[in-house]
Formats: C-alpha cells, structure tokens, sequence
C-alpha cells in the first residue's frame, strides 16, 4: 500500500471521527503521540488536533523515558445541542 495514500485516509478517518463526535454531542477528542513518531504528529494536526501540552517520562521503550505529546480536537459543538458552554451560567 502507498504510504502517501494511506496517510491521507487516515487523515480523513480521524477528520470524520471529528465530526461524528459533534453529532454525537461530545465536547473533546484526546491523543497522546510520542515526539519521536513525527508522522503521526503530522496526521493528527493535518486532522485538526491541536498540541496542548506534554507529559514526560509517560511510558518506558527500550530503556528510554520519551515525552508524550498531548493533543486535543474540539468538536465543534452546535446549536442543536442545547448544552452550556463551560463558564457559563444558565437561566
């Protein structure tokens, strides 16, 4: 298989994984991605996800300590659900 053409259907997985969780009515997508695996940092940005920190010395391999990534994707929550938005008071 392509690395090129499966890298972009992953890309559109995780797009429409995005997108399934608004309709769902879900608020946040999370990943954790190791630095060192720079294709999958490239997949999850192309997809939306955003870095909003990282965790070090998350998990041993092969003797070493590596920092996670954390990454979010916000679903973009609509009208329709009728949920508050957090900060928010309610009437």
């Amino acid at each position: 298989m392509d690395v090129i053409f499966a890298a972009r259907r992953v890309a559109r997985q995780l797009a429409a994984l995005i997108a399934e969780s608004d309709v769902q009515g879900m608020w946040t997508l999370q990943a954790g991605i190791f630095l060192e695996n720079e294709a999958a940092v490239k997949l999850y940005e192309v997809a939306g996800f955003r870095l909003v920190g990282l965790r070090e010395k998350i998990g041993q391999l092969q003797s070493v300590w590596p920092t996670q990534s954390c990454w979010n994707a916000a679903a973009r929550v609509s009208a329709t659900h009728n949920l508050p938005l957090p900060g928010r008071r309610t009437s």
